[in-house]
């Protein structure tokens, strides 16, 4: 285990906008993707660890898609990070 982080690399650079007449997604406006890799190689494969969701009246919530992301720190400081370009991306 590495010092409290799981992957080599986090990113937060993929912001998908949903279609609102897509009924499966409910009252969702746009997904933020929080990416992750456990190692610095090249052809890794990357795995979305959460997705940060902003709703048409404008909450914010985190959906994770790996247990690990709820205890790792820098998992959490990009979450955070995340919410906040959510809150922006809303204006």
């Amino acid at each position: 285990m590495r010092d409290n982080n799981w992957w080599a690399e986090l990113r937060n650079d993929y912001i998908e906008d949903v279609n609102p007449s897509f009924a499966e997604y409910g009252d969702t406006v746009a997904v933020l993707h929080i990416d992750a890799w456990k190692t610095n190689e090249d052809n890794e494969e990357g795995e979305t660890i959460a997705h940060v969701i902003l709703s048409k009246s404008g909450d914010i919530c985190v959906s994770y898609k790996n247990n690990m992301a709820y205890g790792d720190r820098p998992t959490q400081e990009i979450i955070r990070e995340s919410v906040e370009i959510m809150k922006k991306y809303k204006e």
